[in-house]
């Protein structure tokens, strides 16, 4: 059954129903919405509910340990920049990786030993990085990338 068959059975439904009476409702109808009464007279095809239950190919997950040793599609370097400069430059970046399909960034902080007090950028970066909807694992780096001065991200690939 089509849509015009059925746009046909609801015309002649509502011609029967006589003009200025106020029409009564069973007390069955009243518990049940229209529309499921419609769902359960032109309920889909079994093939066609049975083609959304179709399993997905299954994404194969990169391991912490790999994505750690991998080499970083993109770097960022923020020395010498205010906390606020860096958070601007940070959210550019990562918005910025997400859109080209980066997998690993990288993230230059410096340790924040010529900061007075503690570190400024490392705190900020970890942060930012954990709130971000694009951002997935982090980690520290090996020492020959920057080690503890610096932070890597795993970016979270778009849904197909």
């Amino acid at each position: 059954m089509d849509f015009g068959d059925i746009l046909k059975d609801w015309e002649k439904k509502d011609a029967r129903k006589p003009k200025g009476k106020k029409e009564t409702v069973r007390e069955s109808e009243k518990s049940e919405h229209p529309m499921e009464s419609l769902l359960k007279k032109y309920a889909p095809d079994r093939e066609i509910l049975g083609s959304k239950t179709e399993e997905k190919p299954q994404v194969n997950k990169v391991s912490h340990e790999k994505m750690k040793r991998r080499k970083a599609d993109l770097v960022l370097d923020l020395h010498g920049m205010t906390a606020d400069e860096a958070r601007i430059a940070l959210n550019r970046f990562i918005r910025r990786s997400y859109s080209t399909g980066a997998r690993k960034i990288l993230i230059i902080h410096g340790k924040g030993n010529h900061t007075k007090g503690e570190a400024v950028l490392k705190p900020l970066v970890r942060s930012i990085l954990e709130l971000s909807p694009y951002i997935g694992d982090t980690g520290t780096p090996e020492r020959r990338d920057g080690g503890s001065g610096a932070t890597w991200a795993v970016v979270r690939q778009r849904s197909l």
